[in-house]
């Protein structure tokens, strides 16, 4: 993903285009690689409920 230019004086971008975030990534690949691990993570969450859900119901 490239990463846009803003100006300089921007308070909410790194130096090098990556917007600030709360996963303290500075990088726009670290930043994808943290969202990426997030999403991972969600997606077992919701699998393992949908599961232990349709045992209940049974």
């Amino acid at each position: 993903m490239k990463s846009m230019r803003y100006g300089s004086n921007d308070p909410y971008i790194y130096e090098n285009g990556t917007l600030k975030n709360k996963l303290e990534a500075k990088t726009v690949e670290e930043l994808e690689d943290r969202e990426r691990d997030i999403t991972a993570l969600r997606i077992a969450f919701l699998r393992y409920y949908v599961a232990v859900a349709q045992r209940l119901s049974h």
